[in-house]
């Protein structure tokens, strides 16, 4: 059985740009638009990358819905964020053994979400949501990391500031030695971010996400055909290592900040999908279109 720890904290106290910068022990490396740093992929690599793509769209009858009641058998952990109170986030895969609790609840709302309720975030008083995986089925990566899938609903109240990044979901305080990182870059860009295996990162980038609106927002490892979605729109598929190490043990898994409480994201969140494997362009349309 999955088991999760609720970790509590005070605060999330802001970031300095250090971390962005280039990042010093337990702080993130910069974002990078430009792509994988480490271009350098064997021809095994990329066809275990490839292979693994196709498997992701072979599935028939792929399905997915709203409501724990539509929980698919491939969802790894389904947060639907419906709650609408208490400091509790249910998942309809396994709960009560990967239930989350919010950090500092005073400060979180409970708003309309794109289905339902969501969770908003408020950056100023650090407040994240912590999600604690034990075991190695959600420490993604490791070596010959395999495929795995985030998707949600992200309405983004105001971006970063300059200099600075917005964790939407990762494990990691220090990108470029352990675990990974789906973020928001000042400039909107999304992007998902591993090691690199050479004490920086690896990452793929997508398109900009607009503030104000409610958006859908995937991230695809599957090696060499990694890939970002907005709206079911990917960006260019870019290559990530196949083999990364997977976490930190001291590292908590975030939706909201990074795993030392820094990089906060202000926005609101809904309808949080994690799989296994990595889902086809066709299946992140689908689950974009669930009803």
């Amino acid at each position: 059985m999955l088991g999760l720890v609720a970790a509590i904290s005070s605060g999330c106290l802001f970031p300095s740009l250090d971390d962005f910068a280039g990042g010093d022990a337990g702080s993130d490396s910069s974002t990078n638009d430009a792509g994988n740093k480490d271009g350098a992929i064997s021809d095994a690599a990329q066809e275990a990358g490839s292979d693994a793509g196709n498997d992701a769209g072979s599935d028939a009858g792929f399905k997915a819905g709203i409501g724990c009641a539509a929980a698919t058998p491939d969802l790894l952990a389904y947060y639907t964020l419906d709650e609408g109170s208490g400091t509790v986030v249910h998942d309809c895969v396994s709960s009560p053994a990967n239930d989350g609790n919010v950090l500092n609840p005073s400060h979180t709302s409970w708003v309309t979400g794109q289905h339902a309720k969501a969770l908003e975030i408020d950056p100023f008083n650090g407040v994240c949501v912590t999600i604690d995986f034990a075991t190695p089925t959600f420490a993604f990566g490791g070596t010959n990391a395999k495929p795995f899938t985030v998707a949600m609903w992200l309405y983004v109240i105001a971006l970063p500031a300059s200099g600075e990044i917005g964790y939407i979901a990762g494990l990691s305080s220090n990108i470029s030695a352990a675990g990974w990182r789906l973020s928001v870059a000042p400039a909107g860009t999304i992007q998902l971010a591993v090691p690199d295996g050479k004490g920086s990162i690896a990452n793929v980038t997508g398109p900009q996400i607009a503030t104000g609106a409610w958006h859908h927002v995937a991230a695809v490892y599957a090696g060499a055909n990694s890939a970002m979605y907005l709206d079911a729109q990917p960006g260019t598929t870019q290559a990530l290592p196949t083999s990364w190490t997977a976490d930190v043990s001291s590292d908590h898994m975030r939706v909201g900040c990074s795993s030392d409480d820094q990089h906060q994201l202000d926005a609101r969140v809904d309808e949080i999908r994690f799989y296994n494997r990595a889902l086809s362009a066709a299946e992140i349309t689908i689950v974009k279109n669930a009803q």
